[in-house]
């Protein structure tokens, strides 16, 4: 069973797959040396969901949001400072997004107030 129409020859369907696969090498390559291989398998996870909400009709800060934590998560997957940085710098705009992403849909502001424990 898929989760999008058409079997796994369905273009949503595929891209997702392709996203399991690409964070399932990610996961083996965890203790390999920086490379170029690590860093397109850890990058392409995320990169292909923004694909995927392309492809949905997703809302753009959703696809602003997935592929600023795609650049991020290339910058993390290198070494040094400037790399660290860069990926600092593209999470904080990613997780921006998703906060405006948020507050779009409505209701956010006042669920944390009604039950501020959560």
């Amino acid at each position: 069973m898929m989760p999008f129409p058409g079997g796994i020859e369905a273009n949503a369907n595929a891209t997702l797959l392709f996203s399991f696969v690409a964070a399932v090498i990610y996961a083996f390559a965890l203790d390999m040396p920086a490379k170029w291989t690590r860093t397109a398998a850890k990058t392409l996870a995320v990169a292909l969901l923004a694909v995927l909400a392309v492809m949905q009709g997703g809302p753009l800060l959703l696809v602003a949001a997935l592929g600023l934590s795609a650049i991020g998560d290339a910058f993390l997957s290198r070494d040094g400072e400037k790399a660290f940085l860069g990926g600092l710098a593209s999470f904080l705009a990613g997780h921006v997004a998703y906060v405006a992403l948020f507050l779009q849909a409505g209701g956010g502001l006042r669920l944390l107030s009604a039950e501020s424990w959560r």
